[in-house]
């Protein structure tokens, strides 16, 4: 995520480089899933908070702020 945004806020690119998210936003979530019914409404949160972070990563904006904000 920091590299993707690094990349993305040089703009030095003839075009906006993105990458595969899907591990990137569900390996959190998962994990704290675990296939529990009660630990669903946190792993969506956490799910919810990993796309934020990643949508700021592709736009150069992500920052510790964005990672430790609180959704």
């Amino acid at each position: 995520t920091k590299n993707l945004s690094a990349i993305n806020h040089s703009g030095n690119q003839p075009w906006i480089l993105t990458f595969s998210f899907s591990r990137a936003l569900q390996e959190l979530p998962l994990n704290h899933w675990r296939g529990k019914k009660e630990n669903v409404i946190e792993a969506q949160k956490i799910f919810l908070h990993r796309a934020h972070c990643n949508s700021a990563a592709r736009s150069g904006n992500y920052s510790e702020a964005v990672e430790s904000a609180v959704e």
